[in-house]
């Protein structure tokens, strides 16, 4: 909590726009004092600044047994109106910028994979960048390595629709890879125990998956996400502002008139 309440500090010293949070804001979902805790670490900046997470597993609970939805604790933007009580994806827009969050305790339900296809669909002529949010990424070299199933049904949907980066959690690290056609970023490190890095680095086996890893890193961080005309620059962080790596700087494709 020490650390999840420096990391919050850093990022309200960059006046953000808004916040996004890759999942897994408590252990347990189910237990009333993990949310309050929670509460009492971030409540500056969710007085100060708009909060969008994505459903990790422990924010369903201990092992993902919905007995606490994360809608119950969060005023979510609205999903489409056949999604499922259990279910918790959704997107928004923030000026031209789309915001797609999905939930990757829901991947094996078709409904959520059209309606991402429809959702993309409808935001790709009007966007000038597409971020899509999920907690279990496709692509890790944690301890659970990687989401087959968003890796197999997800990401061809992500790339073909153009989305500009993919920010996941899960794994308790920082990586950054491009597979797929498309590029992406675990941010897991905002307070829990660090992930050891289980493969394809020295003194480690060689990993099973070619999951694209230019940078893994076993820290703590936020990423400074900034959206300009024509690029997108995503700067990872420590609590006392010191940069993990260089600012990344991905273009935008030149948008139609």
């Amino acid at each position: 909590h020490a650390t999840h309440a420096r990391l919050v500090a850093a990022i309200l010293d960059e006046a953000p726009d808004l916040v996004i949070a890759t999942g897994d804001l408590v252990l347990r979902g189910t237990d009333e004092g993990d949310w309050q805790t929670f509460f009492a670490v971030t409540g500056d900046l969710l007085a100060r600044v708009p909060y969008y997470p994505a459903a990790g597993n422990h924010d369903m609970g201990r092992s993902g047994d919905d007995q606490r939805r994360l809608g119950e604790i969060f005023a979510l933007p609205p999903g489409p109106a056949d999604r499922p009580t259990w279910g918790h994806w959704y997107s928004l827009d923030v000026g031209d910028i789309h915001l797609v969050f999905l939930d990757s305790n829901a991947y094996e339900h078709e409904q959520q994979l059209r309606w991402l296809e429809a959702d993309l669909a409808e935001a790709r002529p009007r966007s000038r960048a597409i971020l899509a949010v999920t907690h279990d990424g496709p692509f890790a070299r944690g301890i659970h390595g990687g989401n087959r199933q968003a890796a197999a049904d997800y990401v061809p949907v992500l790339a073909r629709a153009g989305v500009s980066l993919l920010f996941a959690g899960h794994e308790h690290m920082y990586q950054r890879g491009r597979q797929g056609g498309l590029d992406y970023f675990i941010s897991g490190g905002g307070g829990a125990p660090l992930y050891p890095v289980r493969c394809g680095v020295a003194g480690k086996k060689a990993c099973t998956v070619d999951d694209g890893m230019v940078v893994v890193l076993k820290e703590h961080h936020f990423l400074l996400v900034t959206v300009s005309q024509k690029s997108i620059e995503v700067c990872p962080r420590r609590a006392d502002g010191g940069l993990l790596e260089r600012c990344l700087v991905y273009k935008l494709p030149r948008r139609r008139t």
